[in-house]
Order: structure tokens, then C-alpha cells, then sequence
């Protein structure tokens, strides 16, 4: 499990817009497990079994589909 990232780039850049924003105590660390929760991030590594609970993404997207 150590290959698995802590953070990302777009969690840093998140963490620092959200310090100068006035918010304290937000760390890439935090702000990467935020996006994890919330669906943001999918980085469940192949064969774990709560990688497949998750829909994958379209590829087409049709006007007016539903």
C-alpha cells in the first residue's frame, strides 16, 4: 500500500486556494481524502472489491438522453 498517494497536485493547488481563502488546518493530505469521500477521486487499486461500486463514466453523452 505504500505506492498509493497521499496527495496530488490538484489537492495541493485545492488546499492552497482554500488557505488563502482563510481556512485553517487544510492540508493536501486532508484535502485529498476530502476528494476521495465526496467521489472526486476514485483510487481504488485493481481487483479491490469496492473498486467496482463506483459508475464508471460515459462515453457518449447524448442532448436530452436521460
Amino acid at each position: 500500500m505504500g505506492h498509493l498517494p497521499a496527495s496530488t497536485p490538484q489537492a495541493d493547488t485545492f488546499a492552497k486556494q482554500l488557505k488563502s481563502q482563510g481556512y485553517r488546518f487544510v492540508r493536501p493530505t486532508s484535502v485529498y481524502a476530502f476528494m476521495q469521500n465526496n467521489g472526486v477521486v476514485n483510487d481504488h487499486i485493481h481487483g479491490c472489491f469496492r473498486a467496482e461500486d463506483y459508475i464508471q463514466p460515459h462515453t457518449t453523452w447524448e442532448r436530452g438522453a436521460r
